[in-house]
């Protein structure tokens, strides 16, 4: 596929991605009392799959433009009064937008190789500076490091996933409800979905609602996070991990590392992780059943949205081939 017909594919899903985005948006306090967290993580990880993942069916024939069904009638003229036609090679395809196909290239290779270079200088500080270390409870393939170059408790890594746990994280009355915290992000496969998230926001960098989706995002995954750790807690315990939180926050000086996880998130985060902390609730199934029926028609539709767009962008772009392909002379 050529860089102008990925750029017009992606532009397309943009357009799918923002509208699903404000959707929910507009229903987020409807979602939030009628949703477990889990499920409101699964569907921002749904908008930017939607933004990301180029799929298209061919769509059924009642959603076609209504141009592709008109029938052309023509009365047949004396053989004296028919035009002479001549064949023409296509046009060139307009001009911008070649040039704003490259513009996109050229931003998203700059907003992915800016953040992939600041990771990889972090990776390669920790490996410089940490400490493996063994501790119990740990899965064996997770690897666990002690550094003092971490800011905050964090799991890095999709082919070899690591454990990094600053020094201040390692006092007894800490560290049980770290582990606790990055384990659930190291099972669900969380990394993964925060490198979707940066992929997303390079591809897309023109659309600023792709940057709310992210945030949102990766603020769902850290409040789902907390659902799960705290789901066979007492409020006691609870008060000790919420304390753990504020006190890393304090530590971390709300730096923030991206394609990890990081247990101490941003300071506007904590009243809705706090809220859902002490006002944790078991979920009965009928709201389990309505999450799932809404979040699957929500992402159905924005998904059938964007196969509907390119479909009729591909149609509109082959007419106009087609007319620009014929000329007729007087």
């Amino acid at each position: 596929m050529k860089v102008m017909e990925w750029f017009q594919t992606f532009l397309v899903l943009s357009v799918a991605g923002s509208l699903l985005a404000g959707l929910l948006l507009a229903l987020k306090k409807w979602t939030g009392k009628q949703f477990s967290p889990t499920w409101q993580y699964v569907l921002w990880v749904g908008v930017l799959l939607v933004m990301v993942v180029p799929i298209s069916v061919k769509v059924p024939a009642f959603v076609q433009p209504l141009q592709e069904k008109q029938v052309v009638q023509t009365v047949p003229l004396p053989a004296e009064q028919i035009l002479p036609f001549t064949e023409e090679t296509a046009l060139p395809p307009i001009p911008w937008w070649d040039v704003l196909a490259v513009l996109w290239v050229l931003g998203a290779l700059g907003s992915l190789g800016y953040r992939l270079t600041g990771y990889f200088r972090f990776s390669r500080h920790i490996r410089r500076t940490g400490e493996p270390m063994e501790l119990d409870g740990v899965p064996k393939r997770l690897r666990v490091c002690e550094t003092s170059a971490a800011v905050s408790p964090m799991v890095m890594g999709i082919l070899r996933p690591t454990l990094i746990l600053p020094e201040t994280a390692l006092t007894e009355s800490r560290l049980p409800y770290v582990l606790r915290h990055e384990l659930v992000h190291y099972r669900r496969g969380d990394i993964f979905w925060r490198w979707l998230a940066v992929l997303a926001t390079s591809i897309h960098w023109f659309n600023p609602v792709v940057y709310v989706a992210a945030a949102q995002m990766q603020e769902a995954c850290e409040i789902s996070c907390d659902w799960c750790v705290v789901r066979s807690m007492e409020q006691a315990k609870r008060d000790d991990y919420m304390r753990v939180i504020l006190e890393l926050l304090a530590e971390a000086m709300a730096k923030k590392q991206i394609l990890t996880t990081q247990m101490a998130s941003e300071k506007k985060q904590l009243q809705r992780r706090f809220t859902m902390i002490r006002n944790q609730k078991p979920v009965g199934m009928k709201k389990l059943l309505l999450s799932v029926c809404v979040g699957t028609a929500l992402l159905g539709a924005a998904w059938l949205t964007g196969c509907t767009l390119r479909e009729t962008y591909v149609v509109c772009r082959r007419r106009r081939r087609r007319q620009s392909r014929y000329h007729f002379h007087l």
